[in-house]
């Protein structure tokens, strides 16, 4: 984030399941996309991933302030390794499961 000039200015994280864009806040941040995959190319490293979520909402927390309302959501991650797969019947599971919960949001992953 230092490299674009954008401070991290919640004490929360910014990275989650779902978050909305705007195509004119992003070119503001990151400037024109040529500019932007030359810096990309110099800073990637072992060290250095860019996190765009973090990056973004930093960057509209501090510079446009009440333009997003942030919730809280409950959420569920559901998860398993590879090689093994989620199965048609263990999705249908998931969603009876939750079908009458509180939860907002389940997620299903495969990790590598």
């Amino acid at each position: 984030m230092e490299h674009f000039g954008i401070q991290k200015v919640v004490d929360h994280t910014f990275i989650n399941d779902f978050m909305l864009f705007d195509r004119d806040i992003c070119q503001e941040m990151t400037g024109p996309p040529p500019d932007f995959f030359n810096k990309m190319n110099t800073l990637l490293s072992e060290e250095c991933f860019p996190a765009e979520f973090e990056m973004y909402g930093n960057y509209v927390e501090s510079r446009y302030p009440g333009e997003y309302k942030k919730i809280q959501h409950k959420v569920e991650t559901n998860g398993v390794f590879y090689p093994n797969n989620w199965e048609h019947s263990d999705i249908l599971a998931l969603i009876e499961k939750h079908k009458n919960t509180d939860i907002d949001l389940f997620t299903i992953h495969t990790w590598t």
